[in-house]
This record gives structure tokens, sequence and C-alpha cells, in this order.
């Protein structure tokens, strides 16, 4: 048995009163996505950032069991990829990587085709970070395109490791590719989305 309860399999409740939940189903979910400006979102980076996508998937889905399986899923590791437990094995891990190649896509948005697309890249460390950089390339001036970093753990959460050899370097190439172009011209849109430890990207208040 487990004594503590994983954090991605948390309910969190926030102390400020100005903050609240809104428990999305997965057809008000798409609409808030939808209505944003953005319809291609891309999470890059590690395990943290690849629970976020399932996670994403399994709302979308309605279905918080079976909404981030993959169409490449083997019958065998259908009997642990539920639920939470989709989290903590490497089979149902590895499997998660686009939105259009879920098992049950008639599931998304309550049934309806979303107009947006979704999908995990695994550029985790700075070994990755060129790979990351050439990926960056191909979307470079891409309209209404989000993009949700998530880097790190793998880095040893390492503030001057982080900005200096994965994040600067891609951020200088699309600046000089968006060089000519207004902030709101700019594509695609970057965030930041990794808790890291208290330091210069998380102030420990």
């Amino acid at each position: 048995m487990l004594l503590y309860k994983h954090a991605e399999a948390s309910r969190w409740v926030t102390n400020d009163p100005r903050c609240s939940w809104t428990n999305h189903t997965g057809s008000s979910a798409c609409d808030v996505i939808e209505k944003s400006p953005f319809n291609e979102i891309y999470f890059i980076g590690d395990s943290f950032t690849r629970n976020m996508f399932a996670t994403l998937l399994m709302l979308l889905s309605d279905d918080p069991v079976h909404g981030a399986w993959s169409r490449l899923m083997m019958p065998e590791w259908m009997k642990i990829c539920k639920s939470d437990t989709f989290y903590f094995w490497d089979e149902c891990r590895k499997l998660v990587g686009d939105m259009d190649d879920v098992f049950f896509p008639s599931n998304l948005c309550g049934g309806r085709k979303p107009n947006f697309t979704a999908s995990f890249k695994m550029f985790y460390s700075v070994s990755e970070s060129r790979a990351f950089r050439k990926f960056m390339r191909t979307i470079a001036g891409k309209p209404r395109t989000l993009v949700l970093i998530g880097v790190g753990a793998h880095m040893v959460y390492d503030p001057d490791v982080v900005i200096k050899k994965y994040l600067h370097p891609a951020v200088q190439q699309l600046n000089a590719y968006n060089e000519a172009c207004s902030i709101e011209t700019t594509w695609p849109k970057l965030m930041f989305v990794h808790p890291m430890r208290g330091s210069l990207l998380k102030p420990p208040r």
C-alpha cells in the first residue's frame, strides 16, 4: 500500500479565496479551447508534462479511466492502464502522444469533432534541446499555435541549465524568425509550466 497519494492523483484545494475551480465536462472544456486563440497545442517536456497531456485527454473524453488510451495499446496493457495507475506504469506512459490517436475518438468534446489538435513531444533534457529547437523551427510563425514547455527534473532543477541551455536558444531562434512581427503576430506562443524547486523559476512564496 502507498502511504502517500501521488500528486497527479490528488484533488487540489486552493487557500486563496480569489481562486476557484471549474469542474469542466469534456464539452465545456472543448468550448474553452475552441474560444481561445489556439487551435494547435503542443505539450513539450518530461513525464510531468506528459501526465498533464494525458489528464487533458481524460478531461476532454469525460473518461478518467480510459480517456488517455491510445489506439496503439495492446490488450494486456488495458488491464493496468486505468485511472490513476495510468501515470505510474511505463507501458501506459509511453503511449500518450497525439489527441488524434485516442482509443475512443467519439468520446471527445461530448461527441462532437473538436476543431483543435493537441499532442505531446518528449524533449525532456539538455540532451534533447537540439531536437527541441529543430521541432520549434517547423512551427515558427505558425498562427494559433501554443507550446506548453515543462522541463527541469532531468536537469537537476538547475535554472541556469534550464534557461541557458534549453529555453534561451529556442526563444532566441523564434525571436530571430519573428523579428519583424508585433507581439500579436508572433507565433507560436510559449508557456513555461513546470513546477521547479524554489529558485529563479519558482519563488518560494
